[in-house]
């Protein structure tokens, strides 16, 4: 089975550490952080933040969210008195859940001028997600095509899956760095239908750069040989 990194060929866009991995480096960028106590060294505390993370985790381009979402054309219909309208709509591949949260919703409003050129869009999304991540979503909404000059609508997917030990280790390491921008970044199903994912991606997030924390298989071998035995009951 493909892992997700390979479905997509997300390897082009993940940047191993640009520092090596060195524990006297790390280390020293952990001395100079807590020596920054004024606020006048806040600036220079956050770069300092952001060289540490680049030398643990490998970065990976917000850009990934796009991937092959010209292949993921949606079509959605509806009559307006006695005409039937639609719109056509590019969407990710990859759908972004908070950690406290299987659901991933968002919802937009798209106002377009005669000549199909959108004049405003409205998006919002059921969680708080990082503006970096939202960019991709307004990129991608602002190729719509519609033959009303306003639509709304939502869209919606679920997970369902379990992360395992270690993985959750990875996280609770990872909180000490990222504090609460971490996110699962796994396949989407947009028809709202809960359904299994394999190998989804833990990412955290440092102002408008993405990391790598981890990935994983969410249907452990143990777990496909219980399901099978309550299959047969």
């Amino acid at each position: 089975m493909q892992t997700l990194v390979e479905k997509y060929k997300l390897e082009r866009y993940i940047t191993k550490p640009k520092i090596a991995k060195d524990d006297f480096v790390i280390r020293r960028l952990e001395q100079l952080l807590g020596e920054a106590t004024l606020g006048v060294e806040s600036f220079a505390k956050e770069d300092l933040h952001l060289r540490k993370v680049q030398a643990i985790y490998s970065e990976i381009n917000p850009d990934f969210l796009k991937v092959d979402a010209e292949k993921n054309i949606w079509t959605t219909n509806r009559t307006v008195g006695s005409v039937l309208t639609s719109a056509k709509f590019y969407l990710p591949n990859l759908a972004i859940y908070s950690l406290d949260n299987p659901v991933f919703h968002f919802s937009y409003q798209i106002w377009l001028a005669r000549s199909q050129k959108i004049e405003k869009m409205g998006i919002s999304f059921n969680h708080e997600i990082p503006p970096i991540f939202e960019k991709q979503f307004r990129y991608l909404l602002g190729y719509t095509l519609s033959s009303e000059s306003y639509i709304e609508g939502s869209f919606e997917s679920r997970f369902v899956g379990l992360i395992p030990k270690d993985v959750k280790q990875d996280i609770q390491n990872a909180k000490e760095t990222f504090g609460n921008e971490i996110y699962l970044v796994a396949e989407a199903k947009w028809d709202a239908k809960p359904f299994s994912v394999d190998d989804p991606l833990i990412i955290g997030v440092v102002k408008d750069s993405c990391f790598l924390i981890s990935q994983f298989n969410t249907t452990p071998m143990e777990e496909k040989a219980i399901k099978k035995i309550l299959n047969k009951k």
